[in-house]
């Protein structure tokens, strides 16, 4: 749990310049920023989404947030510092507590 600010800061560093949203496997994120179960992962500028649940609607997982969540998000919060629980669902209107990116 030590190794997770400095490795979620260097992996931000990493995709800087790459795509908003790019998608990421699992056994390419350093061993802090992963958790069972999970699926893929997203890359922001500012956050790090990892996916544990697909469904063609519905995706659920966490988020890590290089400086805390942002007001227009709605995440739940979790005891990790940066790190919140979401879900989102594309059959209801995007709102804070409903963002996918």
């Amino acid at each position: 749990m030590d190794d997770l600010p400095r490795d979620r800061d260097a992996f931000l560093q990493s995709f800087r310049s790459a795509r908003p949203g790019t998608s990421v496997r699992p056994e390419d994120l350093p061993a802090s920023l992963c958790v069972p179960g999970l699926i893929y992962a997203q890359v922001y500028r500012d956050h790090i989404t990892l996916i544990l649940y697909h469904s063609p609607d519905t995706d659920s997982g966490f988020r890590i947030w290089k400086s805390g969540m942002p007001a227009d998000f709605a995440d739940q919060a979790t005891s990790i510092p940066f790190v919140t629980r979401f879900t989102y669902c594309d059959d209801y209107p995007a709102t804070p507590a409903n963002k996918l990116e």
